[in-house]
């Protein structure tokens, strides 16, 4: 696993919600201050863990690419998921929330 990813399998919970606090702030940066007008993830097909992730940080599903990726030698699909600025304003980012989804 590359350094900087979030793993719920294996991250402590703080580690966890340590990586999402970075996200969320990157992302607000991006947006606010940089003029980013949306964020595409390209998350491999098997990666649930990932897509929900990205859901709970407020991306969107649009649609798969097949055959889009080779990983470890296979040729996978991908999915994409999309963050626009109006979306991630209307997840109530200026007032401090971080969306992990849990509880």
């Amino acid at each position: 696993m590359r350094p900087g990813t979030v793993n719920p399998r294996y991250d402590t919970p703080a580690q966890s919600r340590g990586k999402v606090a970075f996200v969320y702030e990157l992302y607000s940066r991006a947006f606010d201050h940089f003029g980013v007008r949306r964020i595409t993830g390209w998350i491999p097909s098997g990666r649930r863990a990932a897509q929900r992730l990205a859901k709970c940080m407020g991306f969107k599903y649009e649609g798969r690419l097949r055959d889009a990726a080779q990983i470890r030698g296979r040729v996978q699909d991908v999915e994409i998921f999309g963050l626009t600025k109006e979306t991630w304003h209307g997840l109530g980012s200026s007032s401090g929330t971080i969306h992990t989804g849990g509880a």
